[in-house]
């Protein structure tokens, strides 16, 4: 379009230039009075002249443009930079969920999807314990941010937090003997088989935008626990204080905004986003393993397998061997019936039918481990669950 724009105004311009020779005759021949011989390479000069006095003066409008540009993404100006890789567009996979809902044990399995995979934990860590859904200034530059992740450009101060929770890139430090360099991190990433990045902080909205990238190919897994479990796991750590975290009405707000924007993902990309609910994926972990592995296109490899294989329940809440099916109903053996599901059973009722979860309306029934959570009928209100 840019070159286009310029053809369009030389053409202008050669014209605009016959038509001032033929209305000033004079003026030209004065200009150019040598002689004979001389004046077509006078004309020729002052053609010269002229086109490069009018290209100057379209020279600014790239430049006012990249200004602009570097206003837009003034606070990436420290980011590495690179050369897209040739061939096919960069894969990538992010990770959308919220605290204690399962997400480090499905990084983690995602992680080892092949030897090859290079895995950013909660790139928007910085943001704290909140859930930015509002469109507002700070939301559009954290969707930047986990843009500019997925295009392996990465800030310069987050290198050593990364090397802890990704093994591919500690093994390309230790074998080239360069690590805390944003540019050498950017080319273990550019060179990486998939990308997986884990985002806790975006309400489910903000996702559209990464799904629309052109230069990423990106598949998007939402994760979703039962928000009483959740709830019982937030009640034990100090650092869930934030409204979005703590607070019961708007953290069931937020999921029941989230679960109508995934009906309509599922709809507009059904090839690119997966849901899964986690209590589901307990219950028959491999063959959900299977399924989730199947819509990223790639085989179960044998250390997926062997997270999932654990026959006993872990005390380490953090630990991601342990019984999957075991571990996912001890919170309601542990929560309070009266201050914590009682409550929550209340402002996300919509949301624990849409999850197809079942309603406790006594502690002894919440106690009955022969009652399943997960009812039956998973696919209720378009929502298709794993």
């Amino acid at each position: 379009m840019q070159t286009y724009s310029k053809s369009v105004h030389f053409q202008s311009f050669l014209l605009f230039f016959s038509l001032f020779s033929q209305m000033f005759p004079r003026r030209i021949s004065k200009i150019c009075s040598p002689p004979w011989r001389f004046r077509k390479l006078c004309f020729l000069l002052l053609l010269v002249v002229l086109v490069n006095v009018l290209l100057l003066n379209l020279l600014p409008l790239d430049g006012t443009k990249g200004r602009r540009q570097d206003l837009a993404d003034g606070s990436f100006r420290n980011l590495s930079t690179g050369p897209r890789a040739a061939g096919p567009r960069r894969k990538a996979v992010v990770l959308f969920s919220r605290w204690r809902s399962g997400s480090t044990f499905m990084g983690e399995v995602l992680k080892k999807a092949g030897r090859g995979v290079f895995y950013s934990y909660e790139p928007l860590y910085e943001y704290g314990v909140h859930v930015l859904y509002e469109d507002i200034e700070e939301t559009h530059l954290a969707v930047e941010e986990v843009k500019h992740i997925l295009r392996c450009q990465f800030d310069f101060g987050k290198i050593e937090e990364m090397l802890r929770s990704n093994p591919l890139l500690r093994e390309a430090c230790k074998t080239s003997g360069i690590c805390k360099d944003a540019n050498h991190t950017a080319e273990v990433c550019r060179k990486s088989s998939l990308h997986v990045a884990k985002v806790l902080r975006l309400g489910l909205r903000w996702a559209r935008p990464l799904l629309e990238m052109e230069d990423v190919d990106v598949k998007l897994i939402y994760l979703v626990r039962d928000p009483r479990a959740v709830f019982s796991s937030r009640a034990k750590v100090a650092w869930c204080s934030t409204p979005t975290c703590k607070d019961v009405k708007t953290v069931c707000s937020l999921l029941e905004d989230d679960l109508l924007e995934a009906s309509l993902l599922q709809e507009d990309y059904p090839t690119r986003f997966h849901f899964i609910l986690y209590d589901r994926f307990c219950q028959t972990p491999l063959a959900a393993l299977q399924k989730l592995m199947g819509f990223l296109g790639l085989p179960v490899t044998r250390d997926q397998e062997k997270i999932l294989q654990s026959k006993l329940p872990s005390m380490d809440a953090l630990s991601i061997y342990k019984n999957s099916s075991a571990q996912a109903q001890l919170w309601r053996k542990r929560t309070s019936f009266t201050s914590v599901v009682m409550p929550i059973q209340r402002w996300c009722w919509t949301s624990l039918e849409n999850l197809g979860l079942r309603m406790f309306f006594s502690e002894k029934d919440l106690g009955n481990m022969s009652l399943p959570v997960v009812l039956q009928d998973g696919e209720s209100r378009g929502l298709k669950l794993v």
